[in-house]
């Protein structure tokens, strides 16, 4: 069996010390928690928003690679079609 290591009493103080500072603050712990979690759920945010615009640059793209004969098929021009097409990634 190791021998187990000794602890100074330095070593104990700060030990003591960490404790007493998780325990006696549980409200700042509960704020880094939240603060954690708001920045996660901001940059999930934020990757939904990149895949969104991403689809529609796609999208707009397809739409305007269709032939006139396909356009008339869904009911569309290609005026509409130039309408949506140059419309920013950013606006639906």
């Amino acid at each position: 069996m190791a021998p187990r290591p000794s602890w100074t009493e330095e070593d104990k103080l700060a030990t003591c010390e960490q404790f007493t500072a998780i325990t006696a603050h549980p409200a700042q712990a509960r704020d880094r928690h939240s603060l954690t979690a708001t920045v996660v759920q901001g940059l999930a945010d934020l990757l939904t928003t990149l895949d969104l615009w991403q689809q529609r640059v796609r999208q707009r793209r397809a739409l305007a690679r269709l032939s006139d004969y396909n356009l008339k098929d869904v009911g569309l021009s290609r005026a509409d079609v130039e309408r949506e097409v140059t419309k920013p990634f950013w606006r639906p």
